[in-house]
Parts: C-alpha cells; sequence; structure tokens
C-alpha cells in the first residue's frame, strides 16, 4: 500500500515536487550524532574541464560542460558495477544495452547511450586512452562491464561532440574512466546484493592498495565480482511470455501444389491451459495452436563472473624523466539459459509469404511417422504436414561466454624547457579482447530431417538419445586486438600578458578484429562476377547464425589545440584542430572551437561549435549477413501484373542483411550554449542546451527501399548497384527468393535538448552538513530519416519498435547529510513516460495513441559509519519502494512482454550491505 500511494503521489504532479519532498527528507536526517562535521564532496552535477582537452592549466568551470562523478558519490550509489552506474545518468537518455540471458556473444555485455545516439557514438576511455572494443559487435563500441569498479577513481562525462579531441566515435559524447593510481596503503572491501524475490544475488570482493618513495609509487588492485541468473519466471510482465512454436506443437496442412489448407494443434497438447499436464507443463492450446510457456524455463539476464587484477606505477628517472606503466588483466564468464529449441529447417515445396508454415519439420505422405487413419493428428493421404514445434529432446540451450581481456600501457613523460616547449609524453599501448562461445543443445537442420526421414527421429514421441544424431554445440572465437603509440608536447606562447598555452600530438593505431564461427552455423551471401545476387547460403543451425568476419586497418592522426584568456581574462578562447586518417576509408578533418565568457565573477557564459565523425566499425564493414523477414509490396511483381493480389498487396519475404565493405564515415556537427553560476558561497546553477546533427549515418537499407529501387533500375534498364541499392533475387517464374538489405550511408539524425542542473550546500551547528543537487535532461526532439527518399520522423514522445523508448525527460535528485563519522545519501531517479504507440501510428493519429507508457521513478537510500578502526560499514536500498518496470500495452502480446529493461533494471528492489577495512 506504501509503494502504490508513493507512486501515486509523484504521478500525479511535475519533477519539481521531487525536489520538494527531497528537500523535506533532508531536514529530517538522522541529528543524533554528535561528531564534528564533516562536509561531503561536491555534489553529482560538480564540472570540471579535464576531459575535453589536451592543455594541462583549465579553470575548474569551462567552455565544455562536463560532469563529475566522485569516489565518493560512486560509494553512496551503492553499486556495484560501472554498467549499472551509468545506467542511472540522465545524459544516457535512451538506456543503456544491459547483459541479457541468450543474446549470444553479446549477453555479458552492456553499453552506454549518451544522447541517445547508438552506443558506437558514445567514447569510452580509461585515461584518457580508448579502451578495447568489444569483438562481438564487430568492434563497434566497447563493453563497460569489463571495468573493474573498484579501480575508478572518478567517472567524467563530457556532455556533446569531442572528435577534434579525440578522434571517431566521440559524436554523443565521451566518458573518461580515471584510474586509482595514487593510493597510499591497503584497503580490503566488499558488498552483498539481495535482489527482490531472493534471486539474482551479487557479491564482490576488492583488494587496493599502493605504496610510494621519492622514486615513485606503485599501485594494484584486485576485484572479484559474481551476479547470479534471474529467470523470466521471477519477474512480472516476462513470466507470461509464450511461443507459437511449442511442444508438441502445431500441424500445419499443405496439398501436393504446397498451397495451405489448415492449421491444427497436436491432438496431445494441453487444453486446460499451463502446467495442467505433467507431461508438457509448459504447453497448451491458445487460439488453435499449441504454444509453449518460454517464461517457464528462459533465463532473463545471464550469470556473471568477473576477476581482474590491474597493476601500475612511475618511477622517476634521471633528467626529470618519468617512466609510468600500468597493466589489466581482466577473465569473465557469464552463462544464459533457453528454452528448448524451435525447429527451423529449409522446407521446399511450400509457397512463400502463406500462414506460418514455412519453417518446421517435413512430415511426406510416405514418411514412417505420417499419421495412421484413426490418430486424431490424421490428415488427408495425400497431403504434406508441417510440424512447427520445439525439440524438448534436445533439453535447454545453455550459452556460455568467456572472455580475457587484456589492456598494457608504457610510457615516458618529462619536460624540456626549451623556446616555450615543456611537458612532453609518449607511450605505446597494446589492448586485446579475446572471446570464446559455446551455444550448448542446439540442433542442426538437414541432419534433423534426415533423421526424421530415416525413421530414426519421431517428432511425435522424441527421444533424448536418439536426438544426439543432430544435436550440436556452436562455437565462436572472436578477438579485437589495438596497438598503438601516442605522444604530445605542450608549449607555452607569450606575447605581452596575454599566455597561449598549446599542444601537439600524434597517434597511430592498428586494429584487428576477427569473429570466427563455427562452419554449421556460419552463412553468407554469394555474389556474381557482375555484382549482382545469386544465392544465400544459410546456417544449418536451428535459430542461430553466425559467420567468419575479418578485417584490419591502420589509424593515424595529428592534432592541435590552443586556448587563451583575453579582455583581463573575462574571455576564455578555445580552439582545437584534429586529423585523422584511415587506410580503408579515408580522412577528415575535425575542427572546434570554445568560447567562455565571465561578466561576473559568479558567472560563466560558455558555448562551442565543432565538427566531429564516425569512421564505419570493423563488423559494419566486413560482418557476415543475417536472416530475417520484412514486410514489403512487390512494386515491380505489380507493375508487370497488377491482377496479382499477393504483388500488390503487402506479404512478408525473407531479407537478407548483410555488411558493406564501401561504407564511408559519418559526420557530424555539434554545438552547444550554456551557463554556470555561483549565485552565492552555497547555491550552483547550470543551464545548457545542445544541438547534434549526424549526415552520411550508417544504416541498414530498408526492405521497401529495395523493392522500389528494383522498380526503378528496371524502369532505367539497368541492374541495380546490390551494395548500394540493394537487390531482389527471383527465380525463374519470378517468384521472390529474399531481399538483399546491405548496409549504406543514408541516414540523417537530428537531436537538441537542455541540461539544467542545481546544487546548494550548506552547514549547520548542531545537525551537520548538508548537500542537495538535482539536474534535469529534456530532450527537445529527436528526428531521424533512414534513406534519402524517405520523410524526416519526429521520434520523440513515441515507443521504437519492441527495442526502444524515446522519453523526453530524464532527471535526478540526490541529498547528502553527513557528521562526524556518519552519513545518509538519498538519491531520486526519474525517467518521463511517453505516448504509447510507434512513430507511424502516432502520425496516423490511431486511437492506441492516447494511451501512455508510464513514467519510472526509484528511489536510493543508503547510511554509512566510519569507525576508529578505520573500517566502513554501509547499508541501503536501491529502488527502495520496488518500482516495477513499466509495461507498454501497444507492444504487450503473448510474444513481446511490452518491457524495456535498457531502461529500467530487472533486479527491482535491492537491499545490500558493504564493509570496508582500511590498513
Amino acid at each position: 500500500m506504501l509503494q502504490l500511494q508513493w507512486t501515486q503521489n509523484f504521478r500525479e504532479c511535475c519533477f519539481p515536487a521531487i525536489i520538494i519532498i527531497s528537500t523535506a527528507i533532508t531536514f529530517i536526517s538522522p541529528v543524533w550524532a554528535e561528531s564534528p562535521s564533516n562536509p561531503t564532496q561536491a555534489s553529482r552535477l560538480e564540472t570540471v574541464v579535464v576531459t575535453g582537452t589536451r592543455l594541462k592549466q583549465v579553470d575548474l568551470e569551462g567552455p565544455l560542460p562536463l560532469v563529475l562523478i566522485t569516489r565518493q558519490q560512486i560509494e553512496q550509489s551503492g553499486e556495484i558495477s560501472v554498467a549499472a552506474l551509468l545506467r542511472d545518468q540522465i545524459d544516457n537518455n535512451l538506456g543503456s544495452y544491459t547483459p541479457t540471458s541468450g543474446t549470444g556473444v553479446m549477453q555479458g555485455a552492456a553499453q552506454v547511450n549518451l544522447r541517445g545516439l547508438g552506443p558506437g557514438r558514445t567514447l569510452v576511455l580509461i585515461d584518457g586512452r580508448r579502451m578495447p572494443n568489444n569483438p562481438a559487435n564487430g568492434g563497434a563500441s566497447q563493453n563497460i562491464n569489463n571495468i573493474p569498479l573498484a579501480l575508478v577513481e572518478r567517472i567524467e562525462i563530457l556532455r556533446g561532440g569531442a572528435s577534434a579531441i579525440y578522434g571517431s566515435d566521440a559524436i554523443g559524447g565521451v566518458i573518461n574512466i580515471i584510474t586509482r593510481k595514487d593510493y597510499n596503503g591497503m584497503q580490503l572491501g566488499g558488498q552483498l546484493d539481495f535482489p527482490d524475490g531472493g534471486v539474482g544475488n551479487a557479491q564482490t570482493a576488492s583488494l587496493l592498495g599502493g605504496f610510494s618513495n621519492d622514486k615513485g609509487n606503485l599501485f594494484f588492485s584486485l576485484e572479484h565480482y559474481n551476479k547470479e541468473i534471474i529467470y523470466s519466471r521471477d519477474r512480472d510482465g516476462v513470466r507470461s511470455l509464450t511461443s507459437g512454436n511449442g511442444y508438441p506443437g502445431t500441424i500445419n496442412e499443405y496439398d501436393a501444389a504446397g498451397n495451405f489448407l489448415d492449421s491444427r494443434p497436436f491432438s496431445d497438447c494441453p487444453t486446460a491451459g499451463f502446467g495442467s499436464s505433467p507431461e508438457y507443463p509448459n504447453s497448451t492450446v491458445i487460439d488453435d495452436s499449441c504454444r509453449y510457456l518460454l517464461g517457464g524455463e528462459t533465463a532473463l539476464t545471464a550469470a556473471v563472473k568477473r576477476d581482474s587484477l590491474s597493476v601500475g606505477g612511475n618511477y622517476r628517472l634521471p633528467a626529470g624523466i618519468t617512466l609510468f606503466t600500468r597493466a589489466t588483466l581482466l577473465s569473465a564468464k557469464t552463462v544464459g539459459h533457453l528454452s528448448p529449441a524451435s525447429v527451423d529447417t529449409i522446407i521446399d515445396g511450400v509457397k512463400p509469404g502463406v500462414a506460418s508454415g514455412n519453417v518446421g519439420v517435413l512430415i511426406r505422405p510416405d514418411s514412417p511417422f505420417y499419421p495412421e487413419p484413426g490418430d486424431p493428428n490424421y490428415r488427408n493421404p495425400d497431403s504434406t504436414l508441417v510440424l512447427n514445434y520445439r525439440i524438448s529432446a534436445l533439453g535447454l540451450r545453455d550459452t556460455v561466454v568467456n572472455e580475457q581481456v587484456g589492456q598494457f600501457l608504457l610510457g615516458l613523460s618529462g619536460r624540456l624547457n626549451v623556446a616555450g616547449f615543456n611537458d612532453w609524453e609518449i607511450a605505446a599501448s597494446y589492448n586485446n579482447y579475446q572471446q570464446d562461445a559455446f551455444g550448448k543443445n542446439n540442433g542442426l537442420r538437414r541432419e534433423f530431417q534426415t533423421a526424421v526421414d530415416g525413421g530414426r527421429f519421431n517428432p511425435f514421441a522424441p527421444d533424448a538419445q536418439a536426438a544426439d544424431e543432430f544435436r550440436y554445440t556452436t562455437t565462436n572465437d572472436n578477438r579485437f586486438s589495438s596497438e598503438g603509440i601516442d605522444g604530445k608536447i605542450h608549449l607555452d606562447l607569450k606575447s605581452g600578458d596575454i599566455n597561449i598555452p598549446m599542444v601537439y600530438g600524434a597517434e597511430f593505431r592498428h586494429d584487428q578484429l576477427a569473429v570466427i564461427g563455427d562452419a554449421q552455423s556460419a552463412q553468407n551471401v554469394l555474389f556474381s562476377a557482375d555484382g549482382s545476387i545469386k544465392g544465400f547460403n544459410p546456417s544449418n543451425v536451428f535459430g542461430y547464425a553466425s559467420g567468419t568476419a575479418e578485417g584490419t586497418r591502420s589509424y593515424m592522426a595529428a592534432y592541435t589545440e590552443a586556448a587563451t584568456q583575453l579582455f583581463e581574462d573575462k574571455l576564455d578562447l578555445g580552439l582545437a584542430l584534429r586529423y585523422d586518417h584511415y587506410n580503408d576509408v579515408g580522412g577528415s578533418f575535425s575542427p572546434k572551437l570554445s568560447l567562455g565568457y565571465r561578466p561576473l565573477k559568479s558567472l560563466l557564459l560558455r558555448t562551442h561549435l565543432s565538427r566531429g565523425f564516425r569512421a564505419p566499425d570493423l563488423g559494419s564493414m566486413y560482418g557476415a549477413p543475417s536472416k530475417g523477414s520484412g514486410a514489403v509490396f512487390d512494386s515491380l511483381g505489380c507493375r508487370d501484373n497488377p491482377a496479382n493480389t499477393v504483388a500488390c498487396s503487402s506479404n512478408r519475404y525473407a531479407v537478407v542483411m548483410d555488411s558493406n565493405p564501401q561504407l564511408e564515415p559519418e559526420k557530424s556537427k555539434s554545438a552547444s550554449a550554456g551557463l554556470v553560476w555561483n549565485a552565492t558561497s552555497k547555491l550552483s546553477l547550470t543551464a545548457d542546451y545542445y544541438a547534434v546533427t549526424i549526415d552520411n549515418a550508417i544504416t541498414q537499407l530498408a526492405p521497401q527501399t529495395v523493392f522500389d529501387n528494383e522498380l526503378r533500375c528496371d524502369e532505367q534498364g539497368r541492374q541495380c548497384d546490390a551494395r548500394r541499392e540493394g537487390y531482389v533475387l527471383r527465380d525463374a517464374s519470378k517468384m521472390i527468393t529474399f531481399a538483399y538489405l546491405p548496409a549504406i550511408n543514408a541516414a540523417i539524425m537530428k537531436t537538441s535538448g537542455l541540461n539544467l542542473g542545481a546544487r546548494y550546500n550548506f552547514q549547520t551547528q548542531r545537525f551537520g552538513s548538508y548537500s542537495l543537487g538535482t539536474e534535469l535532461a529534456r530532450m527537445l526532439s529527436y528526428q531521424r530519416k533512414d534513406s534519402a527518399i524517405a520523410p524526416m520522423l519526429e521520434r520523440l514522445d513515441s515507443l521504437n519498435g519492441a527495442s526502444e523508448i524515446f522519453p523526453k525527460l530524464r532527471a535526478n535528485a540526490n541529498l547528502n547529510w553527513a557528521q562526524g563519522r556518519f552519513k545518509s545519501a538519498l538519491v531520486l531517479n526519474y525517467i518521463g513516460d511517453v505516448t504509447d504507440c510507434d512513430v507511424p501510428d502516432k502520425i496516423a493519429g490511431k486511437p492506441a495513441c492516447k494511451n501512455k507508457f508510464g513514467d519510472y521513478l526509484t528511489a536510493d537510500l543508503q547510511l554509512s559509519v566510519n569507525t576508529p578502526w578505520r573500517q566502513n560499514f554501509a547499508m541501503g536500498a536501491r529502488n527502495l519502494f520496488n518500482q516495477k518496470p513499466q509495461v507498454s500495452q501497444y507492444l504487450k502480446s503473448s510474444n513481446n512482454p511490452g518491457i524495456f529493461y535498457g531502461l529500467h533494471n530487472s533486479d527491482q528492489r535491492v537491499i545490500y550491505l558493504r564493509m570496508t577495512q582500511d590498513f
């Protein structure tokens, strides 16, 4: 009742109410502690100009908006992973991709999505240098799950494009993980997490140490992380998820010509509901189909185990030179569970675009398992049967992903003091991300059908031992490696009273991607000598496909940056220029101009303009194809035969989506304008507006566009360029085999928004010190078009298929109290509601668009104490009132739970205990 009342009250008002209630809670914080007060560090909104510039002398506040998450804030969050910590950041507008069971090699991955522009357009750094890319998605982005939280000193989030500073991928923003390098002493720590329902428990243990003398310092960090699996049956909304491919299944009947006749559930399929039959506990008849309860067996999140070791240090050599080094080794294992595989064989003689009988096991009239007369499953003696079902004899599918990540850095730094040149640095780095994955209890298509035809496997009475003939374990051997060298030198130019600090730098890097799948699950497109498509070799594994993707590239860059202060230090002027060159996609210049003006000592007005780019990732250029389906109108077929009702109506056809070695870099323009006002010594306010435009963005060619291109190419008397316009493959009778959809540079994206923040600190004589902060991200627009002829659609305040929602508002508020040895922290996170429909339906003004996908509010609370024995004990709750994920009624169906775990946490409420001991 308390939870319902809390949720209702907050949904009846706007975000300002959160601030009012937060302030009230602050003033009723504990007052019984009597030790001297100890002011807390700055709140989440404190900004410093560190990330976003290569220059050493910078102001606390500067022209580029930057958010700082301190070590204290990390501890007060109660999170035990970097991925979970960044999920709640308001600039992660559209949410993160989180570890999900059953997503293959990606099941242990987590990504961040600044400005909602996609994980591949957010650059993640460790101490200012790129962390290794994840080979699972073709090296398109980094896996922030592979950052040990115990190693993190602070996190800096640069809001806005920074290609002029860091090169490719920094279109949406930059996240810089600063590690703990100056720690002296030893610290042992651990935390226990207990999520709602007693499932998904997590544990972490860490050991941090370091020492220093007049020659340098040495530090190390050890961390162990373990999180248990969460099953769909343990969470509302997903436990009822079902599939049309059930067990014992549904029988589809076709005549001798391949025409669909009838569809009925297998006679033994229970009719009294799920759980009514001991033999088929996860099956029941729904709408004349034998459906399967996926939520009864499938895991929602993967089990994760991760161990890491990081060592490094600095050593002072003669002549003022310092040797520095860092090495991080990480080993991780994730395990996911899926329900038994669905039958997915290649069926000849069944006409495309009809019913649901295109996949399944074929039972011909001469089959030894064809039902006899009198059998309730008997059909006409000349009919062909296609059985859609799930092979329980194979058992649950287990996906195991093992990862080994190594990051190594060795460099020298020093000072010249010659002709204005001073600090210099040169470093060599090597990163290697190795991934081995195994998919157990999958099935082979051809071998399965052969076993049925040969009478060795009865699909109506499946046997686990007989299933060994086609049982199969898929394998993946993936690797992304990068080796490089970088250097920079600083220069101070002086002209009268004007000082111009500058920096010159250069980088060289060689990247290599290798994604090697097993031969049975590999698939590839067959090209003719003239560039047309002549066929497609599909995977031989039920519901799973991979392939080989290999690519290398060499990269070099040179950059310069300068800044100065004019008009009695009231005007800060910053300039940066960078040239990047890739041996496969060419080069690009990226300029940046930033201005900061201080009309008052307490007021900073700031703006910046920049151009950026993103080189296509190696996976987009050289990755393996994947197969799906799309609903399209056959433009050419309808023109040639207007009386053909199939061609002249929308039907689903097979499509093959592929990479493209002809891709070019994306281009972007970014702008921001804002202010920082230190109104009093206790109150600080910030406001920033941003706008980003991306041209030539990489997207997959849409199915309907490919069919329309086919008609246009035919009218022009030429063959379509498959790599740029797509291709429709037809057989000798002009029947559609599949449509080829390459990745192309055709999309345009535009987004704009507003960030507001406030921080207030005050101290009392009796009741300790307080800090109240709040920040708000309001997206004003999010537009996208996916081809040259497509309209620019506004996606804000809507859903997008089954994977994304586009909320207008994200906000949080945090309150900290400290007195002596005692501290408390309260954090509220808010995600606004959206119109509960997809963009086309919203444009059409359908009645369903009047509904709302509800807003989402969580509260995190923590209490901690420092003992006289250098111990810290903390206890708290994340999502204190157990807010459940919202459900989209528009998307909710038996096949779709309508839940977005990219934004809403599957753990729900988590009670945790933490202890650290300093030595």
